[in-house]
Order: structure tokens, then C-alpha cells, then sequence
């Protein structure tokens, strides 16, 4: 009789859990009527099955003030290449130190025609992706092991420490001497330089879990990787994007770094070999194609960090 009380309290005890649940959840829940997803909250827009009536997909709406802002950048950006031509034409500016508009457009042309830009770009997208790929995997699951356990934590964060304050640049003649002229080298170089804002970032994201939720998980004897599965991962995802859209331009440094130093090809190569010979349209056809990449990638990870923080519980 004893034990059927005590069994009877423990499943009131989940209950009650499983209903404050339930009962949190109603507040934010949404109720379908006339084929529309009316929220509970009254300032939230009305949604259409399929599409959105209010703010757009990726974050909010377009509003005037965006398209006057975006307007205002790109007639900026128009303006600086109508000046920096004019200059280069009347003879303001050295063409050999800073070429034109026009002679970077001659110049890109020059090396798809030659076959140079193709390789120096598969070159360096290789160099890109491998490194780029490391740090996030180094830094997704380190950090995560590093926030979550404190022994883990207390042994590596003194040497994060240290790294990441410290020029990684520095470290180019050790890993010269340790793993020579070679496309590890090169990879390692870019892992040392973008994996610390996705450490940091899901390092940081793992410790700002809702304790609530890690209470409530392990009160329904949830064990420690089903916790980590679906509480803290979830969790720690817009610091993850936010920490992966940083490293982003951080790699695309250590590759131009590598290549500069250890490998002397790719994009890099590229940009150091024009800079030598006075050629200094081929130099802004680099640094061109490295910018645009950053951007792209960057806006992409943006809006996807947006589209992912709309569905975060405040």
C-alpha cells in the first residue's frame, strides 16, 4: 500500500511538471481560424498558411527607411567608382599604383582569358572551405564540451585565453618550421584564425541555457546526451550562426595570411604576385572577388541568424 502512494506521488509530480509545461506553452501557442494563424499576442501580424502577411521571411518588413538607406549605399558606391575613374582619366591618380574602374574590368577579363583566375579561385575555395570547415566542427563541438563540464572548461579556457588575445600571425614561423611549405600548413594557419568566434560564441551560448529547462529535462530523468540533444543545442544556435557569420571573414584572412607566406598561390598568390610587377588592376580583381565572397556569405548567414531568432523564446 506503501509503494502504490508513493508511485501515485510520483506521477502527480510529473504531472504537475508536465502541466506548468503545457500551461507556458499555451501563452505562446497560435490558433488557426479562416485559414489564418492568429497569435495570442495582438500585436503580433496576422500569418497566411504559406506566406507572411506582415514582417517578411528573413527578419522585418521593408520598410521606407530600409530602401532609402540601401539606395543611399549603393549611389555611394556608384559615386566613388565614377570619381576614381574620372581621376585615373585625367591623370589625378597613377594608374600604375591604383589602376581604374575600367582597368580592373580589363584586367578580369585578362585572367579568365588566361586561365589564371579559375585556378587561383579553386585554389583558394579549397583552402577556404577545408579550414573554414575545421574551425566550425573544432569550435561547434569544443565548445559545447567546454561549457557544458567545468573540468573541461577549467583545463582549455586559460589557453583560449591566450590564443585568441594574442596575434595568430605571430605563430606563422612554428608552424613554417613544424609542418613546412605545405597545404597543411596552410589549412592550419586558417583553423588558428576563424575558430575562436565559434568557440567563444557556443561556448557562451551552451552556458546561457534556460537552467528551467536543464531542471525540467533531468527531472523526467533525461539523461546527460538527451539533454544536451534537446535543450542545449537548440539553445546555442543563434550564438553558433553569429560565431560561424565572424569566422567567415576571419578565414577568408588566414587564407590571403597562407598564401602570402606558405603557399604563394590562390587568390593570395595571386594578389602578391601583381602587387610585385606594378599590375595593380589584377590586385583589386582579388581583393574584389575576397570581398564580394565575405558579403555574400556574411548577408546569408545574416538572414538566416534572423530567421532562426524569430522562433526563439524571449
Amino acid at each position: 500500500m506503501t509503494m502504490m502512494v508513493r508511485g501515485n506521488d510520483k506521477e502527480n509530480h510529473h504531472a504537475m511538471l508536465y502541466g506548468s509545461v503545457l500551461e507556458n506553452m499555451a501563452t505562446t501557442e497560435t490558433h488557426e481560424q479562416d485559414g489564418f494563424e492568429m497569435a495570442t499576442d495582438p500585436t503580433t501580424a496576422p500569418v497566411r498558411r504559406g506566406r507572411v502577411l506582415g514582417p517578411n521571411v528573413f527578419g522585418g518588413a521593408r520598410s521606407p527607411g530600409t530602401l532609402v538607406s540601401r539606395s543611399i549605399s549603393v549611389a555611394s558606391i556608384l559615386v566613388v567608382l565614377a570619381a576614381w575613374q574620372v581621376f585615373s582619366s585625367t591623370g589625378l591618380v597613377n594608374q600604375n599604383l591604383a589602376s581604374s574602374p575600367w582597368g580592373v574590368v580589363q584586367s578580369f577579363r585578362f585572367l579568365i582569358d588566361k586561365g589564371i583566375l579559375g585556378g587561383a579561385i579553386a585554389a583558394s575555395a579549397e583552402l577556404f572551405g577545408v579550414g573554414l570547415g575545421l574551425a566550425i566542427l573544432i569550435g561547434a563541438f569544443g565548445g559545447v564540451a567546454i561549457g557544458w563540464w567545468r573540468v573541461v572548461g577549467s583545463i582549455f579556457e586559460p589557453w583560449i585565453a591566450i590564443l585568441y588575445s594574442m596575434p595568430i600571425i605571430a605563430l606563422l614561423p612554428l608552424i613554417l618550421v613544424w609542418f613546412g611549405i605545405a597545404f597543411r600548413s596552410e589549412v592550419i594557419m586558417v583553423v588558428l584564425i576563424s575558430v575562436f568566434p565559434v568557440l567563444v560564441g557556443v561556448i557562451a551560448g551552451t552556458r546561457n541555457v534556460d537552467p528551467m529547462l536543464i531542471r525540467l529535462a533531468r527531472s523526467f530523468c533525461g539523461r546527460e546526451l538527451a539533454v544536451m540533444r534537446t535543450v542545449v543545442v537548440p539553445s546555442l544556435v543563434p550564438y553558433f550562426i553569429a560565431g560561424v557569420r565572424i569566422s567567415i571573414g576571419s578565414a577568408l584572412v588566414g587564407v590571403v595570411v597562407s598564401e602570402y607566406f606558405l603557399g604563394n598561390s590562390g587568390i593570395g598568390g595571386l594578389i602578391v604576385t601583381a602587387g610585385e610587377n606594378l599590375q595593380s588592376g589584377q590586385v583589386f580583381v582579388g581583393v574584389t572577388i575576397l570581398a564580394v565572397s565575405a558579403v555574400l556569405m556574411t548577408t546569408l548567414l545574416r538572414r538566416i541568424e534572423r530567421y532562426i531568432g524569430r522562433w526563439q523564446v524571449k
